[in-house]
């Protein structure tokens, strides 16, 4: 569209046809400048402007979409931006059924994609679209299928969560008691997203009766939720339970900017030294500058050991940077560990060489856990046929480690371009 000039002025023909009392046009200039300033609208010759956010272009590309009779086309096609976000405005305007049944046909059988990129579609789409029930009974299926990755079965679970379907809350009670500790677990969260206060009783439960990973995931719900009766749950945790749960508790006591960081600010000086050490763990957690603070008294006048090393170890991990941020990898033949790892076995590490052999050695069952992991790391950048050939057996194994690890590898060369084999070409699936 084009912007009216700031200075326009009414012809005298207009003002005398015009009401004395009427109320005067905004100066459509002035907002348009502003937008310009706000980076809504960018400027362009011949005093044109277009839509420059990223949202409001998919909106307008989702609204002219909704006539295209082949609008599930685009689903093909390769990625763009902005694709995805005009496919979730188009969900909004139009049927899709079509569209999100070529998705569910789709065969992906390692990362699972088709069904999760339909469930992008759901927020903004009608809750009487027809096709909602295909996505979420197949999300439900991913999500409640132990074996799958558990990553992968998260995946499903916060799509489930935030589709905003009124069936959500009521799938995630009904796995909260479940008696698998990992159905419990992804269910705890999916409550804590949607902040589910009719699921507090099941949560308590969990957090009571059941496994260490549950008991975390339930003590972050509660926490999320923040109903009083969920805090004083979270609160008794920290002040009665085991050691871990009391450790638990207290990290998930500093996500509550509140209530949950002044428990952490007052118990550091409690006579119970189970408790300070567990609170130590939730300091170390806490984005606040009395946190750091409180941490750094700790590590030289807390009378008890246990609680100064703790402060102590948590400040230097803390010191390290976020460690979910992958590092640059040294050349194999610079790596100390794979070249002590390749000489215990009478072999080398040869200089501009990707050392795959040695590689798919240090990842086998029978290796220490820390070679296992660093291996993966470097097999990441090496979709090659004997490296895939290697890693899809852990697919199907029972190692819940190792499973996890190479389905977190192979989602990174599915999102880089590289092209997965069907389980099949590996006697698998």
């Amino acid at each position: 569209f084009e912007a009216l000039p700031a200075e326009a002025q009414p012809t005298p023909a207009e003002a005398a046809s015009a009401p004395k009392k009427a109320t005067p046009a905004p100066d459509a200039g002035n907002i348009a400048s502003k937008l310009v300033i706000s980076g809504l609208l960018a400027m362009h010759g011949g005093s044109r402007m277009r839509f420059s956010h990223p949202v409001y272009q998919a909106y307008l590309a989702g609204k002219g979409l909704a006539n295209n009779p082949s609008a599930a086309e685009i689903a093909q096609q390769p990625a763009w931006a902005g694709k995805w976000a005009s496919l979730q405005y188009l969900a909004a305007f139009a049927d899709i059924t079509p569209l999100v049944s070529s998705l569910l046909a789709a065969e992906d059988p390692i990362l699972h994609r088709p069904p999760l990129q339909a469930a992008r579609l759901l927020p903004e789409a009608p809750k009487n679209a027809p096709w909602r029930g295909l996505v979420l009974t197949r999300l439900a299926q991913i999500l409640q299928n132990e074996d799958l990755p558990t990553p992968l079965r998260a995946d499903a679970m916060a799509a489930f969560a935030l589709s905003g379907d009124s069936s959500a809350p009521l799938l995630f009670r009904q796995m909260l008691k479940s008696p698998s500790e990992s159905l419990q677990k992804l269910a705890a969260l999916g409550a804590g997203v949607i902040q589910d206060a009719k699921a507090v009783d099941s949560l308590i439960d969990t957090l009571n009766h059941s496994g260490l990973p549950a008991q975390k995931a339930a003590c972050l719900a509660l926490v999320e939720i923040g109903t009083p009766p969920a805090l004083e749950a979270v609160a008794i945790a920290l002040m009665r339970g085991e050691e871990e749960q009391r450790i638990a508790a207290a990290e998930a006591l500093a996500n509550h900017p509140t209530e949950g960081r002044e428990a952490l600010r007052e118990g550091i000086h409690s006579d119970d030294i189970l408790l300070r050490r567990a609170i130590v763990f939730g300091l170390a957690r806490t984005p606040e500058p009395w946190a750091k603070a409180l941490l750094e008294e700790t590590q030289t006048a807390d009378t008890q050991w246990v609680v100064r090393n703790a402060a102590i170890e948590l400040t230097e991990i803390s010191g390290r940077g976020n460690p979910h941020i992958p590092k640059r990898l040294s050349p194999p033949s610079e790596t100390p560990w794979l070249i002590e790892f390749a000489g215990k076995y009478g072999m080398g590490v040869v200089p501009g060489q990707p050392a795959t052999d040695i590689l798919l050695l240090a990842i086998k069952p029978d290796q220490p856990e820390e070679y296992r992991q660093a291996a993966l790391r470097y097999l990441r950048g090496n979709p090659t046929e004997p490296v895939l050939s290697a890693l899809y057996p852990y697919l199907y194994g029972n190692d819940q480690m190792m499973k996890t690890l190479v389905y977190h590898v192979l989602s990174e060369l599915g999102m880089g371009g590289a092209a997965l084999p069907h389980p099949k070409q590996y006697g698998l699936g």
